[in-house]
């Protein structure tokens, strides 16, 4: 016999740390808002005499207070419920906040492309729909299904078929096969600029004064996902590294020199 679902069930909030950490600083936010707005009440209630115009003041202060109230009671239970994703920068892997193209198959009907943006939830029907795409939670059948999996990978799951066939990143943001220029730093002992090229594997065939980056790499794994203007650390062989993204370069518009393949 089927159980009834409890009614007091809650479904979990699936969300970052960093994510976590803001609801946690609007709270406290909240309640100093809520403390000052209440005292300011109290000290008003006191002047107040019993006309209509003071009455009409009175019900703004308690029309305040319970619209923060409701705020504070939303946040504490969003709280509650949350449980933390661990946010990786795996240039395969479907992580929260990817952009990813997919082809999906539902049952009974025809394979169809569609564009989906991975989110922790989705706060109603504007932040649903996007250019050309739609945003899904990682708690739905779907966001679940693709969370985690591997570019090229094609899952079941319970309403039919999911193949993903790319990760789309925005132009801004540095993507394997992107020529950047960078200020490289190691330790504080020197700084160099540099013009490197993210790669999945390093070529065979190389253009003269570019330094291949593999995206497995230490520094591909830092560059990837960054914009122009970042600057930040990381460490291989126990040694502290810093890069700044200077600008993005394009291929076809570099020096004629820096287009000479040359063989290994």
């Amino acid at each position: 016999m089927k159980k009834n679902k409890n009614v007091n069930e809650v479904s979990p909030l699936f969300i970052t740390q960093e994510q976590y950490d803001k609801l946690r600083e609007k709270l406290e936010k909240l309640k100093r808002e809520r403390y000052s707005l209440s005292k300011d009440a109290k000290a008003a209630n006191a002047t107040m005499s019993s006309d209509k115009r003071h009455s009409r003041s009175r019900d703004a202060f308690l029309n305040d207070l319970a619209i923060i109230d409701a705020q504070i009671i939303g946040i504490i239970e969003d709280l509650n419920r949350a449980q933390i994703i661990e946010k990786t920068n795996h240039y395969r892997r479907v992580n929260i906040g990817d952009t990813v193209k997919v082809r999906c198959t539902f049952l009974g009907e025809e394979p169809e492309e569609m564009i989906l943006k991975l989110v922790t939830y989705v706060d109603g029907c504007k932040d649903r729909y996007f250019e050309n795409g739609m945003a899904i939670s990682v708690s739905s059948s779907m966001g679940s299904a693709i969370h985690n999996k591997l570019i090229g990978e094609t899952i079941t799951y319970s309403e039919g078929k999911i193949e993903i066939l790319e990760k789309m990143l925005s132009p801004e943001l540095i993507n394997v096969g992107d020529v950047v220029n960078i200020i490289y730093e190691q330790e504080g002992y020197y700084k160099e600029p540099l013009t490197v090229m993210l790669v999945e594997e390093l070529p065979k065939e190389k253009i003269d004064g570019i330094q291949y980056v593999s995206i497995s790499a230490p520094m591909g794994k830092s560059i990837y996902a960054k914009k122009v203007g970042d600057i930040f650390s990381y460490q291989s062989n126990h040694e502290n590294h810093s890069v700044q993204i200077l600008e993005k370069l394009s291929l076809e518009k570099m020096k004629p020199d820096y287009r000479k393949l040359s063989k290994d």
